[in-house]
């Protein structure tokens, strides 16, 4: 993945995703496999001295390759569901 663009830098976000592959080796035959998948949703937030908390906005990272892409596509998708999720739930997060 490449750094955004001064123009894309423009437009920051407060939210970012996270996946984690979790692997196995099996020791015998020493094959690697895929056991497990993590994704997590973070919402930036820096306590401003009082009570309230405010958003850090968070440099876009732009996919190069196709498989970043779908990546990006897959992770973009799993954060507007934790939006949807939080705005059920009373929530004030917003993904950009």
């Amino acid at each position: 993945a490449a750094a955004a663009s001064p123009a894309a830098a423009d437009r920051l976000s407060a939210m970012f995703q996270v996946r984690v592959d979790i692997g196995i080796i099996h020791l015998a035959s020493g094959v690697r496999s895929v056991s497990n998948e993590f994704h997590f949703t973070f919402f930036n937030r820096l306590a401003s001295g009082g009570a309230a908390i405010e958003p850090v906005p968070v440099a876009p990272v732009l996919p190069v390759t196709y498989k970043e892409g779908m990546d990006w596509l897959d992770g973009r998708r799993r954060m507007m569901e934790a939006v949807r999720v939080g705005r059920e739930m009373g929530s004030y997060i917003t993904p950009i």
